[in-house]
């Protein structure tokens, strides 16, 4: 591995360090509010308190959606990864190491990266939408 203070692409090398970074960030946080608003949804239609099945009664639909998002979220968090194995597969086998970036599995991966962070920001939006009905109903 090559120092990248030496390199003569040390800002490009610096760039595609905080790109790897950023996006395992997301990835990380992505699934943290996935499983979190899923256990939050599986507490409040599971509970016996008063509050949470009021809850869950004004705002069943919204609660459920929200459990839904989160998770096909992680069902593309997973796809993600899996067409990200395909690819690196994929250009092992080339004879010059290199990703085909018109492959199915390289454009999959992309793809299932953005979509699952959309799944995801609908699932909060859900899930905020069912606690501003549960507060204007108190």
């Amino acid at each position: 591995m090559t120092d990248p203070t030496n390199s003569p692409h040390k800002d490009e090398d610096s760039l595609y360090d905080q790109q790897r970074h950023v996006t395992s960030n997301i990835t990380d946080m992505c699934r943290y509010i996935n499983f979190g608003i899923i256990a939050a949804c599986y507490a409040l239609i599971a509970s016996s308190n008063a509050g949470a099945a009021l809850l869950f009664e004004l705002t069943p639909r919204l609660i459920l959606g929200a459990a839904v998002f989160s998770s096909l979220s992680l069902l593309l968090d997973y796809l993600q990864f899996a067409a990200g194995y395909i690819s690196v597969c994929e250009a092992i086998k080339s004879s010059d190491f290199q990703y085909n970036t018109r492959s199915l599995s390289y454009r999959a991966r992309r793809i299932f990266f953005f979509a699952k962070q959309g799944y995801c920001l609908i699932s909060i939006l859900f899930f905020i939408a069912s606690l501003l009905k549960y507060a204007n109903s108190l």
